[in-house]
């Protein structure tokens, strides 16, 4: 990471090229290995959240980025930015590594394992949560509540009614609701999760689960990066336009008053992207955005507003994570989620 700079964002016109510099034609080429992480814990541990979110043990976190460090070149977003804007090549065997929703326990195993290895990291946040403990996110009160509630049997609308009488049938309701959650719009999702919440009567306990912006604004200046994430975590595609505005510019907006400048960046959660989505992203001058599709960035054809990412989950063994960071690699990827 770069120590040199007092603060890790630059604004763009810093990076665009000097007027004596003739900018070269075409964009920048080289492949682009985006690698998504979201929390880096033990499954259960310290935080009561949804393990679904766990992306690797400290051990393999550790592991992973010993492997970075050795074979591959990790970019900070400042000089990826570089090199888009003048539109130079990557370096050989480019990785940028992110992290989705600015979990809190990133400061406990994550952050220190990469200044250990001395590399950066794109942390997207969701802006309307930092800041608001009793905010947690709904697929981690889902978790919680369906494992604390007192209801033996609980049905969600438009599925059957779950038996939560064992573990397993615990783990099958929030897998259904989840997954059924993620394909409603907006706004009917937001009704039925609060209906839903509201049968079982389950209080969040009083604890931390996001970053508040006292220590992102820390993490800012030990040379990580911050992204907007939308406020509040919508699946955008699904969502209508007034909304669709309201958490794009919003996030922006909030990360510049709390981060005083902010690259412009932008992750849609869930990877909910459409044209309208795309249209806003436009109008607020977005120049990379990142979606949950797999696979690499060939930069010379990529779409830099919808770039691929390699998402780690706890089933991502050393050697698959060797696997998948190699060239081609993410076409079995693809496939490979099409079969599941």
């Amino acid at each position: 990471m770069n120590k040199s700079q007092t603060s890790p964002f630059i604004s763009v016109a810093k990076i665009a090229p000097p007027n004596d510099v003739k900018e070269p034609p075409g964009p920048a080429t080289g492949l682009l290995r985006v690698l998504t992480f979201h929390r880096v814990a033990w499954p259960g541990k310290p935080l009561p959240l949804n393990p679904r979110l766990v992306s690797a043990t400290p051990p393999d976190f550790d592991r992973q980025m010993r492997h970075l460090k050795r074979h591959y070149r990790v970019l900070s977003l400042e000089t990826l930015f570089e090199h888009v804007e003048r539109c130079h090549p990557l370096p050989k065997r480019a990785v940028l590594i992110t992290f989705d929703d600015a979990y809190a326990d990133l400061k406990d195993y994550a952050i220190p394992i990469l200044k250990r290895h001395n590399l950066s990291a794109v942390i997207f946040v969701p802006t309307a949560y930092p800041g608001h403990p009793e905010r947690w996110f709904w697929w981690d009160q889902l978790y919680f509540a369906i494992n604390h509630t007192r209801r033996s049997r609980i049905r969600f609308k438009g599925l059957e009614e779950f038996v939560l009488s064992t573990k397993a049938s615990r783990e099958t309701a929030i897998r259904h609701v989840q997954d059924t959650i993620k394909t409603l719009p907006h706004q009917m999702a937001q009704e039925r999760l609060e209906s839903f919440f509201d049968e079982l009567d389950v209080p969040l306990p009083d604890l931390q689960s996001v970053l508040d912006w006292d220590e992102l604004r820390e993490l800012m200046n030990q040379g990580f990066y911050l992204g907007p994430h939308t406020r509040n975590h919508p699946i955008l595609s699904q969502a209508d336009q007034p909304i669709i505005e309201k958490e794009i510019k919003g996030s922006l907006e909030d990360l510049k008053l709390f981060a005083d400048s902010a690259y412009p960046v932008f992750c849609a959660p869930n990877g909910g992207q459409n044209a309208k989505v795309r249209n806003v992203l436009l109008q607020c001058g977005i120049r990379l955005a990142f979606s949950t599709r797999d696979g690499h960035n060939v930069m010379s054809r990529a779409d830099y507003r919808n770039l691929s990412r390699t998402n780690i989950t706890l089933r991502t063994s050393s050697w698959i994570f060797r696997l998948r960071l190699l060239r081609g690699m993410d076409k079995f990827d693809r496939l490979r989620h099409k079969i599941h």
